[in-house]
Formats: C-alpha cells, sequence, structure tokens
C-alpha cells in the first residue's frame, strides 16, 4: 500500500495554496492506482479538459469509457488543520462566474472518502444540489457569509463570483453509482 501522503510534486509557479494542490495531485494519485486495481484502463485528461470542462481522467472497463472529476475530503475552513470526510463542497459556478464543475463534461464525480472513492453521477449530483440548496420566498438562493457557512446556503467568497454548496457526503451518498476500494 502507498503512503499517499508521502508523495512528493513540484507544485507550479503562481499556485496560491501549495498545499491544497499537492494534496490534490496525491488524492488523483491514489484514484488512478485505485481504479487500475479495479480493472480500468486509466488516462490523464488534458490541461484544457481539467481547466475549462471539468474533468481529470478517462477510465475505460469493458470497451465503454466514461470522464471523471476527482474530489479530495474537504475542510470547512481552508486553515482548518484536517479535512472532513463527512462534508463537501459543491460548485455551481467557479471564481470566474462561469459554470462551476457541476454543469461541466464528467460523467462522474468521484469523491474521496478515507480509503475509497464514491462515485456519483455529475447530472443526477446536479439535480440533487439545486433541490437542495436553500432558497428565499422567490426561488433566489439564500447567501450565506464566509464566516457563517451553513448547510445548503450559498457561499460566494468576498471578491468572487463562485458559487458554491455546503452538503454532507451522507447526502452524496444517496446517489451512489459505485464505489472504488483498494484491493488487496
Amino acid at each position: 500500500m502507498i503512503d499517499y501522503g508521502k508523495l512528493q510534486f513540484e507544485v507550479p509557479k503562481g499556485v496560491k495554496y501549495p498545499e491544497s494542490w499537492i494534496e490534490g495531485k496525491r488524492t488523483e494519485r491514489m484514484f488512478l492506482d485505485i481504479c487500475k486495481m479495479n480493472g480500468y484502463e486509466v488516462k490523464k485528461s488534458e490541461d484544457y479538459n481539467d481547466i475549462y470542462q471539468h474533468f481529470d481522467f478517462y477510465i475505460t472497463k469493458n470497451s465503454k469509457t466514461w470522464r471523471v472529476d476527482v474530489k479530495n475530503e474537504k475542510k470547512l475552513n481552508r486553515w482548518d488543520d484536517k479535512s472532513d470526510k463527512e462534508i463537501q463542497w459543491l460548485e455551481l459556478k467557479g471564481i470566474t462566474g462561469y459554470g462551476g464543475w457541476l454543469y461541466g463534461k464528467s460523467d462522474f464525480i468521484a469523491f474521496k472518502y478515507g480509503e475509497s472513492f464514491i462515485l456519483a453521477k455529475r447530472k443526477d449530483l446536479l439535480d440533487l444540489t439545486l433541490k437542495l440548496r436553500e432558497v428565499d420566498e422567490n426561488s433566489n438562493p439564500v447567501f450565506c457569509k464566509s464566516k457563517e457557512k451553513k448547510l445548503y446556503q450559498t457561499l460566494q467568497r468576498d471578491g468572487r463570483q463562485d458559487e458554491v454548496i455546503l452538503v454532507k457526503m451522507e447526502d452524496i451518498k444517496t446517489l451512489k453509482f459505485k464505489e472504488l476500494k483498494e484491493k488487496i
């Protein structure tokens, strides 16, 4: 078993949060390895696909190929010491205001959950997010402040155009299409 916490990566210049970037790369490597252990062929997507179409990998099994966006466990606050595997931030809009990864081109979102990955269909996840999202009497999203994060309310960080929703992993698990685990 690989100790993914010890994998080293060279952080590109301009990365604002190097520790988060490294953790993301470690999670992607873990996903790649677990897919291979489970009999999938795996190909890393091009940077364009990753950045603009929101998927990290092509995975293939039995002549069927899917696009997958991989998500690490999240922290409630960036400055928290540890991630919390029982929550996730779901992105409706990116920092530029364009469609976030819920509107991307992936077939599945793979959420790291402990030593496994929970795969949910992206379209089902988008539908669930819009259903769970808190709205006012006029069907407008209810926004929360960065310091007062609340489940199902929309967070838009200062100076950005993003819209993210905090949900419980239990919500995502209701959509579980597949769970990929390490085979020993």
